[in-house]
């Protein structure tokens, strides 16, 4: 949050996973050979070069209408989107596969929303507290703290989705290059009292593993 502003509340999370609308309405797998995929995320991207090395990737921007509607007029086999913003315009009938978060690790808190207060305004602050979901609330921060170590943003091939069950939570992590030829995916579980410590630690693990060089390739 920026200054002066804090998180009162993270709301239930949607369905975080991502998914393919072709215009067959077949799955990846059955995509015709150098297929033209729509979508502007590198984290995407990468994934779906690693899965498949023959498709064409198109860089497709605007809202998920508009990228639905122009999967058409370009021509293109398919688009990749968020399973919550399909489901948000009520389109969810258009879905042709949806990736489990293994084949395709979802953005960091995809699917689900902070809402900032003023952190001098302990009243709306209490009132929005009520609508917090303390399960979402420890995936997104274990999620932001991974983030937050590797230096993941939008323009970065990085993915991480946390998963809390019970008193366990465990997170996996993503980090590519944007071409998919080298993606390093690593798993840690913890008990959940602190996410953050949890979401650094795979952070560090994996850019020791790997994850520092690639990121280094992407400004080399």
């Amino acid at each position: 949050p920026k200054k002066g502003l804090k998180i009162a509340a993270t709301p239930p999370r949607g369905d975080p996973r991502d998914v393919l609308v072709s215009v067959r309405g077949v799955k990846l797998g059955d995509l015709r050979e150098g297929a033209a995929v729509g979508t502007s995320s590198l984290r995407r991207r990468a994934q779906l070069l690693n899965l498949r090395r023959d498709l064409t990737i198109v860089d497709l921007h605007g809202n998920v209408e508009s990228r639905m509607e122009r999967m058409d007029r370009l021509r293109l086999d398919a688009v990749v989107l968020a399973a919550a913003g399909v489901e948000r315009i009520s389109e969810s009938r258009r879905v042709s596969q949806y990736f489990s978060t293994e084949e395709m690790v979802p953005a960091i808190g995809q699917a689900t929303l902070a809402v900032e207060v003023r952190e001098d305004d302990a009243e709306t602050g209490k009132i929005i507290a009520t609508i917090d979901d303390g399960k979402t609330r420890a995936e997104s921060e274990c999620e932001r703290a991974f983030a937050r170590k590797v230096g993941g943003d939008c323009f970065v091939p990085v993915g991480a989705y946390a998963r809390l069950d019970g008193g366990s939570l465990t997170v996996s992590g993503m980090i590519a290059s944007p071409d998919g030829k080298e993606l390093l995916r690593r798993t840690l579980s913890s008990a959940s009292n602190d996410p953050e410590a949890l979401g650094r630690k795979l952070g560090e693990e994996m850019l020791k593993q790997g994850g520092e060089k690639i990121l280094r390739g992407l400004v080399a």
